[in-house]
């Protein structure tokens, strides 16, 4: 049957497509860069799922190195040496260029031009720090005379992929995401136009621009337009608001509101310029500061909202308790502009001094949890951090006695706990960047083995009882463990 055989009672498969399968993948691993290699492993999968950490070492080792290639001696010797810093440079430089090649091949321009741009500019900065050959540095300092042109170029080729880019998406039917590219790559086209006239002393595109919108008939369009416009959002706003929906709906629906008040505002000031009536021309100017008014109370509303909802589905919470301090800072500040005189000046501060508080408060109870469950070193940091921010609370009461006892708190937090780690930081960046980057590693590993670990429990709940039994595993997984 084909080419597969029985003899005996064996049954015979022919090896060869499995040895094909066996070379493909060998290929694909053999075709991977460097850089993809290094996100296959544990510690390159880590930087992954840590963006903020990957980017905080990424930038301490970038700010180092453009500090010794630009000669900013300061700056580069806190963090390298020459040696270490060329090294660095050359070795993230020449993976991030063989990374962007590949891209370039497999049809990526835009990721594959930028990624060849920013590894040949550290395999360059790199020779330049340890031969003290200025080939990186001869270069810059002759874009530097010419970065109008420069610059213009540059936004002008991204501007180009970028539009080109988001044409395609409006023909393959993603039109929000096509146009949004397209009108900003028309945008980068124009400031690259002007940036290149700049560098000849000439404006291509502003003082054009400017003089046109200065003309009666711009200035006429313009209020036509803008007046549709305003209409258009405030209708769309006052519809969303009606609706009692989310708290993203009621947001959305003030930002329309008052933007499209302060559109139709500015389309009557502008007709009023066409006219030459200057009480139309006022228009702006002096609704300005109550629109502004109106909006902070919107926002007040819609914070409100979210904050009593939150609370009585979850507790008090730092999500809501961050929402009602905001509600009540913009509260605050529409009395202001109504004429309450200090009302956001004074009241803002215990109002921002309550929120403050009870974040501390929700800081100073997770804490207690903490040392309560053994886990001393969480416990620990959540306590100095709630003891910290109590101290900003009570300075920010502003009430004397108590404002003084907050402000020593304050004083002694940073004089004797963070200044010091601080500087010991920066003055020691190869122990720090280390412990940083284990401290992180060992964190991300434990959550990662909780992870497992609730997977599995729930896997094996939904084995042996279906539904019911996962819902009682998931509370037990969340569950605090007991103490012996």
């Amino acid at each position: 049957m084909g080419n597969i055989s029985a003899s005996g009672n064996q049954l015979q498969i022919p090896s060869q497509p499995v040895q094909q399968a066996g070379q493909t993948a060998a290929q694909k691993a053999e075709s991977k860069s460097t850089l993809e290699k290094f996100g296959d492993t544990e510690l390159g999968q880590f930087y992954q799922d840590s963006p903020v950490l990957s980017g905080v070492a990424t930038g301490v080792t970038g700010l180092g190195v453009i500090g010794l290639g630009l000669r900013y001696d300061g700056l580069g010797e806190m963090l390298f040496n020459r040696a270490t810093g060329g090294v660095l440079a050359l070795g993230i430089g020449g993976v991030l260029a063989e990374d962007g090649i590949k891209d370039l091949r497999e049809g990526k321009q835009l990721a594959g031009s930028v990624k060849t741009g920013v590894g040949a500019l550290g395999v360059l900065g790199g020779a330049e720090l340890l031969t003290k050959v200025p080939v990186l540095s001869k270069p810059v300092n002759i874009l530097f005379k010419n970065g109008y042109a420069t610059g213009g170029g540059a936004v002008g080729l991204g501007s180009a992929a970028l539009l080109k880019s988001g044409v395609d998406d409006i023909r393959e039917g993603n039109q929000l995401v096509g146009g949004l590219k397209a009108a900003t790559g028309v945008v980068g086209a124009l400031g690259a136009t002007e940036l290149i006239g700049r560098q000849f002393d000439k404006s291509l595109i502003i003082e054009p621009a400017v003089k046109f919108a200065s003309s009666k008939g711009a200035q006429g369009a313009g209020a036509v337009l803008g007046s549709v416009a305003g209409a258009g959002l405030v209708v769309d706003g006052a519809r969303r608001l009606a609706e009692n929906g989310s708290f993203v709906n009621d947001a959305v629906g003030v930002a329309e509101v008052a933007g499209g008040a302060l559109l139709a505002s500015g389309a009557t000031t502008l007709g009023g310029m066409a006219l030459g009536s200057e009480t139309l021309s006022a228009v702006l100017p002096k609704t300005a500061k109550h629109i502004g008014t109106a909006a902070l109370v919107g926002t007040s509303y819609v914070l409100g909202k979210e904050t009593v909802k939150n609370v009585s589905e979850n507790g008090l919470t730092y999500l809501n308790v961050a929402a009602g301090t905001g509600a009540a800072l913009s509260a605050l500040g529409a009395a202001e502009n109504l004429g309450f005189s200090s009302a956001f000046t004074k009241g803002g501060q215990y109002a921002a001094a309550a929120g403050v508080g009870l974040a501390s408060g929700l800081l100073a109870k997770g804490a207690y949890e903490d040392l309560k469950q053994g886990d001393y070193g969480e416990g620990a940091l959540k306590g100095f951090g709630a003891l910290v921010g109590g101290g900003a609370a009570l300075a920010l009461a502003d009430v004397p006695g108590i404002r003084n006892v907050g402000e020593a708190v304050l004083k002694h937090a940073w004089d004797d706990v963070i200044a010091p780690a601080g500087t010991f930081a920066v003055k020691n960046p190869f122990v720090s960047i280390p412990l940083a980057v284990g401290g992180a590693y060992a964190a991300y590993k434990l959550t990662q083995q909780d992870k497992e670990a609730t997977n599995a429990a729930l896997q094996k709940a939904a084995a042996e009882g279906g539904t019911p039994v996962v819902e009682a595993a998931k509370k037990e997984v969340a569950a605090p463990p007991a103490k012996d």
